[in-house]
């Protein structure tokens, strides 16, 4: 569980990051406090893993003491003005703060970069030579049929972003018409699914 410090003296803004935070089973709430001054007398009694503070308060000082005090402390800065959001060695969420924003905040602070770690994955995928993909065990997939698996390596390929259905049924099913094309794209996703690991 993640351990957090809310510092803003603005209380729409605090009260909708406590909200969103409080709605997250991660996350633990330590305190809540409207001041510098007081955030750092919760510090010295209290360990948390993240400060939530508003970028408008005074935080150079007040990060300079933070880790003083401790210096594996993450924080993350809740602002209204998106040019501070380019700078890579900071971490921001832009108001209105929403759930979509925290967790892509979250996931660049976890510790020891677990999104990139070999620990934190459930299954492997390798693109150089033959498409294979396998889960924590090494074992690889076995796909129910060929469609299956390039329905699979082109959702790979998109890195997370979304494609339009249209888009797969052309590059996948282009000599099919709509209806049959449509029909075999449900039914390979059905196959994705329905895919095991086996020796």
């Amino acid at each position: 569980m993640i351990s957090a410090i809310i510092v803003d003296n603005e209380v729409l803004s605090a009260n909708n990051l406590y909200n969103i935070l409080k709605e997250n089973s991660e996350f633990n709430i330590k305190a809540r406090v409207n001041s510098e001054e007081e955030a750092l007398l919760e510090l010295e009694k209290i360990k948390v893993d993240i400060i939530f503070i508003n970028i408008e308060m005074q935080v150079v000082e007040f990060v300079a003491k933070a880790r003083e005090i401790n210096d594996k402390v993450k924080i993350i800065f809740i602002t209204a003005y998106t040019k501070y959001s380019s700078d890579s060695n900071m971490q921001y969420l832009i108001k209105p703060v929403t759930k979509e924003k925290l967790n892509k905040v979250i996931l660049k602070l976890k510790p020891n970069n677990e999104s990139k770690s070999e620990e934190s994955w459930d299954i492997k995928v390798s693109c150089f030579g033959k498409f294979t993909v396998q889960n924590r065990q090494g074992t690889i997939a076995k796909w129910i049929t060929k469609k299956a698996e390039e329905l699979f390596a082109l959702l790979i390929d998109q890195k997370g972003k979304a494609i339009n259905t249209n888009k797969i049924i052309y590059m996948l099913w282009r000599n099919f018409d709509t209806t049959k094309a449509t029909v075999n794209l449900h039914t390979t996703v059905y196959n994705i699914k329905k895919s095991t690991f086996k020796a």
